[in-house]
């Protein structure tokens, strides 16, 4: 059974969350001490789920092909964005090569990062913000045709537009 706890902000929340980490069972400010019990308040025990639940998709590997990349770090954005209700921010790299066109596996994989995004508006309950590079200069450096992956990224730049 949860039980709630008078922690009045966000930040005292926070604190408390990582405070608990390393066993503490009590906040400290400044000039007085906040006593608490034991466990997590009800509010934060649904954050950590909801924390663990949208990393747990994140690295599904479905998405995902390597093991999971600074794990704490990612755990921390999360819950902070969580806490303080900020939307969340991906930028996504698009390279370009000889290719003049799109293709069926462009259209694919747009449609499962736009599926990828869907679901995690589903577990995330603010905004996603997500930004696509195209890499005009990618293309440069690995000497491909300009004129051909030009008009391919203004092809991928409107699919985007269009899925999004």
């Amino acid at each position: 059974m949860c039980e709630r706890y008078e922690l009045k902000t966000n930040t005292e929340v926070h604190h408390f969350i990582n405070y608990q980490k390393y066993g503490y069972d009590k906040l400290v400010d400044g000039n007085h001490r906040l006593l608490v019990k034991d466990t997590l308040s009800c509010e934060s025990v649904r954050m950590q789920k909801q924390t663990d639940t949208i990393l747990q998709y994140m690295n599904d590997r479905v998405y995902r092909r390597h093991l999971p990349y600074r794990q704490k770090d990612l755990h921390l954005m999360l819950e902070q964005a969580l806490v303080h209700r900020i939307p969340l921010s991906f930028f996504l790299f698009w390279g370009a090569s000889e290719k003049e066109h799109m293709d069926n596996f462009d259209v694919q994989c747009l449609l499962y990062v736009k599926t990828f995004f869907e679901r995690l508006g589903k577990l995330f309950p603010y905004d996603i913000n997500v930004t696509f590079l195209l890499a005009d200069e990618h293309a440069l450096n690995y000497k491909y045709t300009r004129i051909f992956f030009e008009s391919y990224l203004d092809e991928i730049s409107r699919a985007i537009q269009k899925v999004s």
